[in-house]
């Protein structure tokens, strides 16, 4: 009896000890529960672009092509964040005003994909094939090979080039891929080869494979000539549209995409990526007619801008996607701080300056006349087609009204807006400019350069001519102030703000996002993809 007592205590003993280890116990469904998450890491950066007809630098004409040309290629010179010209292959420069020239001396250790080393045929090579195809091919770098006269190799490492005006010979211009001598021999037809054209670079990255237009894979240079060799492969998918780029998101086919729409956060709004935006060089604007005889006082100018809400124009017609700026310059340009609106809305100062300006209302009708009694309107011209900035003009409108000044708005299609921009038939009018990566403002400011407002400021020319001459890198900054003053000042144009693309990058993508426009893929050398499993 006692025995059997004893044997049914240890029974509820264990069984106590069974239950009370439950909660350690594992189902052997469901695995152990200290067990990590497993992160896998993948060196593949999977992008959406669209197709590419060429990665010929002598012939394409595609965007995309132009990017991945910042990867392949390299030019003699390269641009940082602030839009100054660093050296990239070259080591040195020095100009010649009086000749209009560069003299250049070239890195030592650089070395072709093919395992050949860069010397001064090269640069001669690519820049006069470059000059040879100017007039028959249009191709992305056109506008820098222009400004070039001639080009001539000293010795292995060593060129100078020679401009056709000293007033365009800033080492900006030269940021154009360099390519191999040697691809005269390995292609008789290089000048207008494109689907068969398989690049050949200093680059970090170079040419894994190309699938037809379907596919290109780019993998480290092993024998780059700074040392840093990525380990990643970015491999280009072309995607007939954007849609099919969201879609992939959400299978964790892509890695990154990049989009210049205004509405991108929207249409990404349910997907599980991060967004990130960074300035574009397309500049929305006001622009003032100086032929309208009120317009040419900038007094008059200056009371406009006084009452144009330009972040209520940027959130109301643009999704946001904009950053406010003070001048007509990209944001941060050489170093700059501008990163406000150049003026606050104040209707009293706007009134001020029109009654300093003689414009008054004399009747107490609301109206704004001079001494002559000439009443002040406003015609505002804008595009019909384009719905942002139809939703500025009437934002501009009512700002205005507020004086109150009499506005009309005409809405106009794209060839009547060009029209009546071409024959001044405007008092102001809203746009936009996508500006090289050079910043030549010329076009836009200079009075032997036709610009569209017909504003002539001889100071002005002569320091817009200085900025694109061979100055060093402190007197660029220093003119670029006494143009800043002078614009700040005169306001021939009022900067509405500059528009924004986005970088829309995978949960699972590290490393540091940091895009500009001229160069998508900055930095991409250190990006990985971590999955969790």
């Amino acid at each position: 009896m006692f025995k059997k007592r004893l044997l049914l205590i240890l029974a509820i003993l264990l069984g106590c000890t069974g239950i009370s280890g439950c909660s350690k116990a594992v189902p052997f469904l469901s695995g152990s529960d200290e067990e990590q998450p497993q992160v896998i890491t993948s060196n593949e950066i999977k992008i959406p672009i669209q197709k590419i007809r060429s990665l010929n630098p002598l012939n394409t004409v595609d965007e995309d092509a132009y990017y991945m040309h910042k990867l392949i290629y390299e030019g003699l010179f390269t641009l940082d964040e602030t839009l100054q010209a660093v050296p990239l292959l070259a080591s040195s420069y020095e100009y010649n005003q009086e000749k209009a020239s560069v003299t250049i001396n070239l890195k030592n250790g650089v070395k072709w994909h093919d395992g050949t080393s860069l010397t001064a045929d090269d640069v001669k090579y690519s820049i006069d094939t470059y000059l040879s195809v100017l007039y028959s091919n249009s191709f992305l770098y056109k506008d820098y090979i222009n400004k070039i006269k001639s080009v001539s190799a000293k010795g292995n490492k060593t060129v100078v080039i020679t401009f056709k005006s000293a007033k365009d010979m800033a080492i900006e211009n030269l940021t154009f891929p360099i390519m191999p001598k040697t691809s005269s021999k390995k292609d008789k037809n290089i000048r207008t080869a494109t689907n068969d054209f398989k690049p050949i670079g200093t680059g970090r990255y170079k040419i894994k494979n190309i699938n037809g237009v379907q596919e290109i894979a780019l993998e480290g240079f092993y024998d780059y000539h700074d040392g840093k060799v990525p380990s990643n492969q970015l491999i280009f998918k072309t995607i007939p549209n954007q849609m099919d780029a969201i879609n992939l998101f959400e299978i964790q086919d892509l890695s990154i995409a990049f989009s210049k729409e205004i509405n991108r956060d929207t249409l990404l709004n349910n997907s599980d990526v991060n967004l990130i935006s960074f300035p574009s060089n397309e500049l929305e604007l006001v622009g003032f007619n100086m032929n309208k005889k009120a317009l040419k006082d900038r007094r008059v100018r200056k009371a406009i801008a006084y009452t144009i809400d330009s972040e209520e124009i940027m959130e109301t017609g643009y999704f946001r996607s904009g950053v406010l700026n003070d001048s007509l310059y990209y944001p941060g340009y050489l170093g700059s701080n501008g990163k406000e609106s150049l003026l606050k809305v104040n209707y009293d100062k706007a009134k001020q300056l029109l009654g300093k300006a003689g414009y008054i209302d004399r009747d107490g009708d609301g109206i704004f006349e001079n001494s002559e009694n000439e009443e002040l309107t406003i015609q505002i011209l804008v595009n019909g087609n384009n719905d942002s900035r139809k939703v500025a003009a009437q934002i501009i409108k009512s700002g205005l009204e507020k004086l109150p000044i009499h506005v009309q708005i005409e809405e106009k299609n794209w060839e009547a807006y060009q029209s009546a921009l071409a024959n001044k038939d405007y008092d102001i009018y809203i746009g936009g400019y996508r500006i090289s990566d050079n910043y030549d403002m010329r076009f836009l400011l200079h009075s032997q350069y036709s610009n569209p407002i017909g504003y002539s400021n001889n100071k002005l020319d002569t320091l817009l001519d200085k900025m694109q001459s061979g100055i060093t890198e402190e007197q660029r900054k220093a003119t670029f102030s006494e143009i800043k003053e002078i614009l700040n000042e005169e306001i021939p144009y009022y900067c509405l703000f500059y528009k924004t693309y986005g970088a829309n990058a995978s949960l699972s993508l590290k490393g540091k996002i940091s895009p500009t426009f001229f160069d998508l893929y900055r930095g991409c050398s250190d990006w990985r993809c971590e999955f969790t499993r």
